[in-house]
């Protein structure tokens, strides 16, 4: 039942959140002078993917109500969140109304 107060948009706040996590990560591991795995890549990657194909679901199943997911991703974007910008790119190659502001 708690799931039922959650805010649509939980999801996506901590999937950008885990991306910001890995980046970090591997960072720390350059920093430190050691070559990251390339799984850190491969990670990143699927963070991504699993964006795009919830948000593509989010609106699917909402509609026009999934602006806000839209203005989530835009600021996240915008303030440097790579994850967002490339799932907003990946979005709009397949609808342009993710481009929109």
């Amino acid at each position: 039942m708690a799931d039922d107060d959650r805010d649509p948009l939980d999801p996506f706040v901590e999937l950008l959140a885990e991306h910001s996590r890995l980046l970090e990560e591997k960072e720390r591991l350059r920093a430190s002078g050691r070559t990251p795995p390339t799984t850190f890549n491969f990670e990143l990657t699927k963070v991504v993917k699993r964006i795009v194909e919830q948000a593509q679901a989010h609106r699917e199943a909402v509609g026009e109500q999934s602006r806000e997911l839209r203005s989530l991703l835009r600021e996240r974007a915008d303030g440097g969140g790579w994850a967002a910008e490339d799932a907003l790119d990946l979005l709009a190659d397949e609808d342009p109304w993710w481009r929109e502001r």
